[in-house]
């Protein structure tokens, strides 16, 4: 069995606890030299982690969300169908979704970039007031799979239960 670090330390056959502290300040030291040597996919992380995309889409304002997407971006909205390419078309992206839900808002629950892919979890909510129409709140939990490139995401799409939104809206029965 495998004490840990403090314990051993204490406990190790070296009476003053020397060795031991030793032994544990090696190990410190070659656990941060390996995050040290990954530091550039950590920065694209915390570069893809929360700032832009979330940013974007809680601003009002779409040029927020634009710079999240590379120029040629593509972002895919599977569960209803919609599918917009360039900058241009996720700004319309954008207006439409902030017209049709009131007080928009998403909170981030998780993320994982590595090598280019990643993913993004997430909790969608507001009032629908232009879907349904029926001003009534939702929330409802989603992933958005990501491909990136240059710390932009050149891929999105989004998937999410919209069953989910639809019964607390009053538009489905509640189970």
């Amino acid at each position: 069995m495998k004490l840990p670090s403090r314990v051993h330390r204490q406990v190790g056959g070296d009476p003053y606890g020397e060795r031991s502290a030793t032994q544990f300040d090696l190990r410190r030291e070659r656990r941060a030299d390996i995050r040290r040597r990954s530091g550039r996919d950590s920065e694209r992380r915390r570069q893809i982690r929360r700032p832009k995309w979330i940013d974007g889409w809680n601003s009002t304002d779409p040029e927020v969300l634009v710079t999240a997407f590379t120029p040629d971006g593509v972002y895919e909205e599977v569960t209803f169908g919609l599918k917009k390419k360039g900058s241009a078309e996720l700004r319309d992206l954008h207006k439409f979704f902030h017209e049709s839900v009131g007080g928009l808002y998403v909170k981030l629950v998780s993320t994982h970039v590595a090598n280019g892919y990643g993913t993004i979890e997430w909790i969608f909510g507001g009032r629908d007031v232009g879907v349904f129409k029926t001003g009534k709140p939702f929330a409802v939990r989603g992933v958005s799979v990501i491909e990136v490139r240059g710390n932009r995401i050149s891929r999105n799409l989004d998937y999410y239960d919209a069953a989910t939104i639809m019964k607390q809206v009053g538009k489905l029965p509640a189970a």
